[in-house]
């Protein structure tokens, strides 16, 4: 994955002090979350998304790096669907944070969802979870993930339910989940 080199918004992003004033003029939804959204910027998990694959023309308002940090700092503030985007694209702390005049708005980002669901795309994500995971973990630990199942016998033929591994009821349906 080439990398190429970044434009300015990348050397000007981040970690900035916040002075709070209690007016309506510049108030935001999310003045809690300042402290995320710097560790966020601080793992560099933008990078990861300014490769030539990704790349836009060198001109667009907004490159995939701005992109990819809407959709991750949106989705942690509980944006749950692409539509919910439009109630922060004039946020005034994710626009400080981001240095963005305004966030990108929901066509764009519908549209760069496709170019994240990429093989280039998803190798950038696969990436920048990697140096996320990295920067959380403390060097020479490792770390257990532990994964309990639980099946739930259905009567019928429920919707999504299926045949497998039953403990109780060998043979029925059931619905499966695991909880991590």
């Amino acid at each position: 994955m080439k990398q190429h080199k970044h434009t300015r918004k990348h050397r000007r992003r981040k970690s900035c002090k916040i002075h709070t004033h209690f007016d309506l003029n510049s108030a935001t939804a999310f003045g809690g979350a300042a402290g995320l959204i710097d560790f966020v910027l601080q793992t560099g998990m933008d990078k990861y998304f300014c490769t030539e694959e990704l790349g836009k023309r060198k001109d667009a308002q907004f490159q995939m790096d701005d992109v990819a940090l809407t959709f991750v700092l949106g989705t942690l503030l509980g944006q749950e669907r692409i539509f919910h985007f439009e109630d922060i694209e004039h946020d005034p702390l994710l626009m400080l944070k981001l240095d963005l005049p305004k966030l990108p708005d929901t066509t764009l980002l519908y549209k760069d969802l496709k170019r994240l669901g990429s093989p280039v795309g998803m190798e950038a994500i696969r990436s920048a979870q990697r140096l996320v995971l990295k920067s959380l973990l403390p060097k020479g630990h490792d770390i257990v993930v532990d994964i309990d199942s639980s099946v739930e016998t259905v009567f019928g033929n429920q919707e999504q339910s299926a045949v497998g591994f039953n403990p109780h009821h060998h043979g029925r349906a059931s619905f499966a989940s695991s909880l991590f």
